[in-house]
């Protein structure tokens, strides 16, 4: 499932904002990518809830693998489950630099 929001209009209202997304199911039809109409939600029914330690959590074991193993951003990032970039950040915001 996949919603769509309406972010920018230059000639006509926002229709489709942050309290009347439109959602659709993802399919192949033949050999078409197609999205199948499903409903209108609102887009925080959509949107995954970050608990409130679990940001530390991540950034702690980004840091944790970089001292323990030296492994590169790919490799961390492969190994948690996030992006380059994220650890890239984190890294930089507590003392690496820029290493790679």
């Amino acid at each position: 499932m996949r919603y769509i929001k309406q972010i920018k209009a230059r000639a006509t209202e926002i229709k489709y904002d942050s309290q009347n997304v439109i959602v659709c199911e993802i399919a192949m039809d033949y050999n078409r990518l197609q999205f199948i109409f499903r409903d209108f939600a609102d887009e925080r029914e959509h949107l995954r809830i970050q608990a409130d330690g679990e940001l530390d959590i991540l950034e702690q074991q980004i840091i944790e693998l970089r001292n323990a193993q030296n492994l590169s951003y790919g490799k961390i990032a492969e190994a948690l489950g996030t992006n380059k970039m994220k650890v890239k950040r984190v890294l930089y915001w507590n003392g690496f630099g820029d290493e790679s």
